[in-house]
């Protein structure tokens, strides 16, 4: 029963993380992504991304509404971007260094989580009548006293969502804590 309340408890951050009304994506296996991904998605890609190398895709659907979701590598960083059936950018989650970040971003993360060891940071923006918007900075990162933490946190400074990652010990010993997600 505790287990199940967990689950449960873990499914609902993920939710509050991801969007409400999102489906889990379909996975794309990377040899079916030109017969799977609609002619004008992959269009979008070679246009407004020249050089990106295409890892996976999936098919998702939110709110009765289908979308692809493109997973590339661009100059050695990770870039998803979501795309409606006919090409058009949805939401682009671009990861970026820890340097980069806006300085009252992180300033509100020092405040909270001083002396971070980064693992991942993504600027992900929301595409609107044609022009992107960073609409929230993701950051997965080590805190000194070895907990891994995920933080959300807007252009503004506020802190919209938080979440500990970190494995627990008997998934460390199923080998559950080699992937972070």
């Amino acid at each position: 029963m505790y287990r199940i309340a967990c689950l449960t408890g873990l499914f609902v951050a993920l939710i509050a993380l991801t969007g409400v009304g999102r489906t889990a994506g379909q996975p794309i296996p990377l040899d079916q992504v030109p017969k799977a991904v609609p002619k004008a998605v992959l269009d979008a890609v070679k246009a407004k991304y020249p050089g990106a190398e295409i890892t996976g895709a999936s098919k998702e659907a939110a709110d009765g509404k289908t979308s692809y979701e493109v997973y590339m590598k661009l100059r050695g960083k990770g870039l998803d971007v979501t795309f409606s059936p006919t090409g058009v950018v949805e939401v682009v989650e671009k990861e970026i260094d820890g340097l980069e970040l806006p300085p009252v971003v992180r300033a509100a993360l020092d405040k909270k989580y001083p002396k971070v060891t980064f693992v991942k940071v993504e600027e992900i923006s929301k595409v609107k009548d044609g022009r992107a918007a960073v609409d929230v900075y993701e950051m997965k990162f080590t805190t000194p006293d070895m907990k891994t933490i995920e933080v959300t946190i807007a252009p503004d400074g506020k802190i919209t969502g938080e979440a500990d990652k970190t494995p627990k010990a008997d998934d460390k010993a199923k080998g559950k804590d080699k992937k972070g997600g």
